[in-house]
């Protein structure tokens, strides 16, 4: 029973009980009148009893409650008529609210919609209920799934939804890979029935049992990048140039050897080194920096042991080191890695720039082609500067050879990219006609075809018996295959079509290394500015301004980060620098707490002076500044008192000529400064047009290391010629009378007068001069006076004489204010 029937069945009781006590009261009274002697008679007895009987049936009939309730309304004034009608509403519902049960009513939810636009079925499949995701089914369409959890609500997804998608396009002809999203919010959802997550969009690499976690930035190129790494995890080094190749592409490299005479790719080592590069693969700051490799030749792996079994070594451009555990197993390969790079957890930035000194580089990195001229000059200035010993001096020169390889090679991708790739896809089309004009003939003979062993171990069709029938002749003659047929033979133009009607992944050229590069130009191209851009020829890393081995004798070294401005330009926008797309050097230093800034645009000369130059204590501090209000700001800031400055407008207050007063604001965001600022208002107004007010805003300004308040807000007064400077007490409270004070014991005596003259009204002044006039007389008097007594004294003449000077004094100032007042104000 709930609250509501309980109630319902105590207001019942109540009433009932009531009832109860008026014809108890109307039978007492009945009784009482029958045991008094001579009270009433026997016909009257009788007519009592009917009275009681129908008083008794007019109660529970209701008779006798309606004219109670009709005298009461009668002698009832409108406040309680107004009380008695909403009563008596409620009593008439009252019977309804008892009977039903009263609940909240709950709503249902909408059914879930495809959170991905439907023409992206065809590459991207989207379990928006939730259900029928398990990885174990995905892994059914390919050996790799990339699969983003979201809830649709989320602003991330909606804002990784174009991203994802676009990465999906981009690996749509690769039968390898496949990729899935599941909507893991709807609460009926197998997904979330299964899984808790409290953060949105989640993306997973499922590979076999395996599944790798994405951490770094929701954008299509570090997915795409990622992706890529995953597919090809460790590379293989058949011949020497391979190797060259390998450890001159990555900082640091991870070989392991294993005999291809002993079945390596079903050994347990062997699964155990993929699944520690896969795992290293999570970390996305260890991307396109550590390269994994497997040597299967005995003579090959010679060159980097000469142990016969199988191990693994740790290359950096200066040292190697060995594996030397007993037992192989993915979790201790890949912490080994990360102790011997000297990573152990990833840190925030800001962590680091609270430690020490670091140098903050910006540049468009632009992933998808590593390797531009910026990164390479950074890289180069990085080896140089910590390069301690002559011995590593040639291994720099080689490594900085390479570096200058691989820009010239990135150069020529994009040029082959940009030429080739828009030919294939014509070409693609061209074809696509071509089959379908052909498709009634050819259908046929491809699906018989597609039974027969050889397609299934050779991929063609062209092979005899197959392609002898009688028709031959007849084909590929119509208008769309003329130009196909003149540049490939009919049998090669046969297979592509069958492996076009076979297979929806058919890669339209053969060679797999050149689709890729395709796909990967597509996706570089909608989203960066500018892919192929003028670089600056790379000098070499030693000449007459090499910073070699600077680190070395100093205490004050720096670290160094390379930042991807695309994604992250928020230090940028906080110290108001504007970045055009050119790299950008910034050195943050913790310990004086200052930033610099290379002014010069970025080039190897002009960054290796930068670095050189804070060794030596040269630079000068970067104070951010606000830009300085336009036009129309001007206009609305001349309706006001208070004036704001930026930081640039602050430096230039030392040849202002008049006193200021500056509030130092915490912003519109500072509870503290935004409480008072009314007052400033106020003092501005009874001050003005005398003492300039102004505010500057040091949440948007970075001023020098004297005017940095340790509290804010805070006022400063400063005086004319800005010789000295002074601050609010910070004992007293920021109020109008205190801060009027304030200002009127710092300014100067001239604007003392003028303050009191403005404010004296005519009658003030005229009073005040008729005053003044008694004053110039009365001393008058006086001069005279002590001229005679000193005459008459000899003795005390000096003292007559200084009392002389003193009143003379006084009558001069008398006479000027005289001439003050009565000159017409100006003010």
């Amino acid at each position: 029973m709930n609250g509501s029937e309980q109630g319902c069945q105590y207001v019942r009781h109540l009433v009932d009980s009531i009832v109860k006590r008026k014809i108890h009261k109307v039978d007492k009274c009945g009784r009482s009148c029958k045991d008094s002697a001579g009270c009433l008679s026997t016909i009257k007895q009788k007519r009592t009893d009917q009275s009681e009987k129908q008083l008794e049936n007019n109660v529970k009939g209701g008779k006798w409650t309606e004219k109670v309730f009709h005298k009461f309304l009668i002698n009832l004034n409108m406040q309680s008529i107004v009380i008695s009608f909403a009563l008596s509403v409620l009593l008439a519902h009252f019977g309804t609210i008892c009977k039903s049960n009263i609940r909240l009513r709950q709503q249902e939810s909408l059914p879930p919609i495809p959170f991905f636009p439907l023409s992206s079925r065809n590459y991207l499949i989207d379990y928006y209920t939730g259900d029928d995701a398990k990885p174990e089914k995905l892994l059914h369409y390919s050996e790799i799934v990339i699969v983003m959890y979201y809830a649709p609500w989320s602003r991330k997804c909606i804002q990784t939804r174009s991203v994802f998608e676009s990465v999906a396009r981009s690996f749509s002809k690769f039968s390898d890979v496949s990729f899935a999203a599941v909507n893991c919010f709807f609460h009926r959802g197998e997904c979330r029935q299964s899984y808790t997550s409290h953060t949105y969009p989640i993306i997973i690499a499922y590979i076999g049992k395996q599944n790798l976690m994405y951490t770094g930035v929701l954008a299509a190129d570090y997915i795409y990048r990622w992706i890529s790494h995953l597919r090809k995890p460790v590379r293989r080094l058949v011949t020497s140039f391979d190797v060259i190749n390998f450890l001159a592409e990555f900082d640091n490299t991870v070989t392991a050897f294993f005999d291809m005479e002993v079945a390596f790719a079903s050994s347990y080592g062997f699964r155990q080194y993929i699944k520690a590069a896969l795992m290293v693969l999570q970390r996305h700051d260890f991307l396109d920096k550590i390269g994994f490799a497997v040597v299967t030749n005995s003579s090959m792996a010679m060159t980097f042991s000469s142990s016969p079994k199988t191990w693994i070594q740790f290359t950096s451009w200066n040292y190697t080191i060995s594996y030397t555990e007993s037992s192989m197993t993915a979790n201790k390969i890949s912490q080994w890695h990360s102790e011997m790079n000297g990573v152990v957890k990833s840190d925030e930035l800001l962590s680091i720039l609270q430690t020490k000194a670091t140098v903050i580089i910006f540049m468009d990195r632009q992933i998808l082609y590593p390797y531009n001229w910026a990164v390479s000059i950074v890289e180069q200035t990085i080896m140089e500067y910590y390069a301690c010993g002559s011995n590593l001096t040639d291994k720099l020169r080689s490594r900085s050879s390479r570096f200058s390889a691989l820009t010239k090679e990135r150069s020529y991708m994009i040029a082959a990219s940009t030429v080739k790739c828009p030919k294939i896809i014509a070409y693609a089309k061209e074809v696509l006609k071509c089959c379908l004009a052909e498709k009634t003939s050819l259908i046929s003979h491809c699906f018989q075809c597609r039974f027969v062993e050889s397609f299934k171990n050779s991929r063609s069709c062209s092979r005899p018996p197959l392609f002898a029938f009688k028709n031959r002749t007849l084909l590929f003659h119509n208008f769309f295959c003329l130009n196909i047929v003149s540049a490939l033979k009919e049998e090669k133009l046969l297979n592509t079509c069958c492996a076009l009607f076979f297979s929806k992944n058919y890669e339209w050229n053969s060679s797999q290394s050149t689709f890729e590069q395709c796909a990967k130009y597509r996706l570089a191209r909608n989203l960066y500015r500018r892919i192929s851009d003028s670089s600056p020829s790379i000098r070499d890393a030693f000449d007459e301004t090499s910073i070699a081995g600077l680190s070395c004798d100093k205490n004050n070294s720096l670290r160094f980060i390379g930042v991807d401005a695309r994604y992250d330009d928020s230090i940028l926008k906080r110290l108001n620098i504007h970045y055009t797309g050119k790299p950008v050097a910034l050195i943050v230093d913790p310990r004086t707490e200052r930033v610099f800034h290379m002014q010069s645009e970025f080039s190897g000369q002009t960054f290796r002076n930068f670095l050189l130059a804070y060794h030596v204590e040269s630079l000068k501090p970067h104070l951010f500044s606000q830009n300085e209000p336009n036009s129309t700001e001007s206009v609305n800031s001349d309706l006001s008192f208070l004036s704001s400055i930026s930081g640039k407008s602050f430096a230039a207050l030392d040849r202002r000529h008049e006193d200021t007063v500056i509030f130092f604001s915490g912003g519109s965001w500072h509870g503290p400064s935004a409480s008072i600022i009314h007052i400033f208002h106020t003092v501005a107004h009874y001050f003005h047009p005398f003492v300039k007010l102004i505010r500057i805003d040091v949440s948007l300004n970075e001023l020098s290391w004297q005017f940095q308040m340790d509290t804010l807000p805070a006022v400063l007064f400063f005086p004319a010629g800005r010789q000295s400077s002074s601050r609010f007490p910070a004992t007293l409270p920021l109020t109008v009378p205190n801060l009027i004070s304030f200002i009127v014991t710092k300014c100067q005596k001239e604007l003392r007068w003028q303050l009191a003259l403005s404010s004296c009204s005519a009658v003030c002044l005229k009073r005040n001069y008729e005053r003044l006039l008694k004053i110039s007389g009365l001393i008058r008097n006086d001069i005279t006076s002590l001229r005679l007594h000193a005459f008459s004294n000899y003795h005390y003449s000096v003292l007559f004489q200084r009392l002389v000077l003193r009143r003379s004094k006084q009558l001069r100032y008398t006479r000027w204010l005289l001439k003050t007042i009565s000159t017409p104000k100006v003010f």
